[in-house]
């Protein structure tokens, strides 16, 4: 087993070292409530049940500028949240010590950060933890995670991690449970010292393992402390908008509590969008319609920003109802021209009375007069101009023969019995729009079968015609 020497140096020059130091942690301004509502958030998310596991030492403000802010490299900025094993204060460049290390008091162990260790036992975490509720459907933080352990102590099991795991709904179903998307790019291993290296010699040589991802600082040619970085790493997970997760941000050293690791996660990143878009309920209105204070007269979609802390793009579909009023007269009856309507038809000769149960697209006046139908679509509701009809001899029209039609209601065939059947006589079936969906001109027998079965669900009007005479029975298809 490798065995660590823990060396203690007193630096004498502190104010040499200062001027050269590019990268600055403040460790008292900022609460670990401040830090992760002021700083991981952009404004239109906020976070609750906020918790900090650690010593006060452990958490902190980084700002970078100038050579620090090139040894980064975060695109956005080069400041943000930092988490460590030991004082974040130590991140503070240039690299004078190899083995950089602060015991810290609480000394805590987190199981989920075990996992990406096991079997060895991870020390002195620092452990952020909060609820939040995303505004899109994607978050993504940046990161970098740095090591006092790079590069003496790649592939031991001094395995120093990182881990940022969520729990919430999966869109694809069930949940996420303490899922870890700290994660090598392109693969499922987690952000550790044995997964990201290039070999254990200085400078280093390789073995490589996701070098790529990997900055060798074991010269001091960075402003920062720490021995081996990793370039800037992004994280990113799929989530449902408006829905409650659980964050849990979480940095320890494996094996001991010597030559501290530590998580730079850049500020105001980590929700990214500065704006929530809603798609409102769809609205159909009759003739016109005011949203927002706006009067809309034309089927749009209406776009809406109300400004505030986070501006809100409220989407609304509006639709104008325009009901067709036109009826179309027939020898018979008379039909809407409005289709997938309520229909009520009235008397208007009768002060515009309701007609019982003359509820259908078609209707069959049985007398003579003027007759209009109401209408009702979405909400909406107008009425037809009366038309007049004029039913010829209605004694002969309905009432001189006998006509039954069984079973009806139906839900297969039927059977039309009459006492009219001549070589004149037809029978035809009409829907509630007024098509003829059945036509029989060869009827021979007072007891004819009707295919009824190829018939939709729905009203019907059977009609019998006969040299001058005619009469109409309604039949229910079920």
């Amino acid at each position: 087993m490798i065995q660590k020497l823990v060396l203690i140096v007193i630096i004498n020059l502190i104010i040499t070292v200062s001027l050269f130091s590019q990268i600055v942690v403040d460790i008292n301004t900022y609460t670990p409530t401040q830090l992760v509502q002021d700083k991981l958030f952009s404004g239109c998310s906020t976070a609750s049940n906020i918790s900090f596991q650690g010593d006060a030492m452990q958490i902190g403000y980084f700002t970078a500028t100038g050579p620090g802010a090139t040894a980064l490299g975060f695109p956005l900025n080069n400041s943000g949240i930092i988490l460590s094993s030991g004082d974040t204060r130590d991140a503070s460049g240039p690299n004078t010590s190899g083995s950089t290390s602060t015991t810290c008091p609480p000394n805590i162990h987190d199981p989920q950060l075990a996992t990406l260790t096991s079997p060895t036992a991870v020390n002195d975490c620092a452990v952020l933890e909060f609820d939040f509720i995303p505004q899109s459907d994607t978050i993504e933080f940046r990161y970098i995670f740095a090591s006092e352990e790079y590069p003496e102590f790649v592939n031991s099991t001094y395995n120093d991690a990182f881990g940022f795991f969520i729990t919430g709904p999966n869109p694809n179903g069930g949940n996420y449970l303490n899922q870890n998307i700290a994660l090598i790019p392109g693969t499922i291993a987690p952000v550790t010292i044995n997964n990201v290296n290039n070999g254990t010699s200085t400078p280093t040589s390789g073995p490589c393992v996701n070098c790529n991802y990997y900055i060798d600082n074991s010269t001091g040619n960075w402003h920062i402390e720490y021995d081996g970085y990793t370039t800037v790493l992004t994280a990113t997970i799929i989530v449902n908008m408006y829905q409650t997760y659980h964050i849990k941000i979480a940095v320890g050293d494996a094996g001991d509590r010597a030559f501290d690791s530590a998580i730079l996660i850049e500020e105001v990143w980590l929700w990214g969008t500065s704006s929530t878009e809603i798609q409102a309920p769809s609205i159909y209105a009759c003739d016109s319609a005011i949203i927002n204070g706006n009067w809309y007269y034309s089927n749009q979609t209406v776009i809406d920003t109300i400004i505030g802390s986070c501006d809100t793009i409220v989407i609304t579909n509006l639709t104008i109802v325009e009901i067709d009023t036109t009826v179309t007269l027939y020898n018979s009856y008379i039909t809407s021209n409005e289709i997938g309507a309520a229909y009520q038809w009235i008397d208007c000769d009768s002060g515009n009375s309701i007609i019982a149960g003359e509820t259908n697209q078609l209707f069959y006046p049985t007398v003579s007069g003027n007759y209009a139908v109401i209408i009702t679509k979405n909400g909406c509701v107008d009425t037809s101009a009366c038309v007049p009809i004029t039913i010829v001899s209605i004694e002969n029209l309905n009432y001189e023969f006998d006509l039954t039609i069984y079973p009806n209601p139906t839900n297969g065939n039927s059977i039309l019995e009459c006492n009219c059947i001549n070589s004149n006589t037809s029978i035809s079936i009409i829907n509630v729009i007024g098509q003829e969906v059945y036509l029989n001109k060869n009827v021979d027998n007072n007891r004819v079968h009707l295919n009824t079965s190829i018939l939709n669900k729905g009203v019907y009007f059977v009609k019998v015609n006969t040299e001058n005479r005619q009469k109409i029975i309604k039949l229910i298809k079920q």
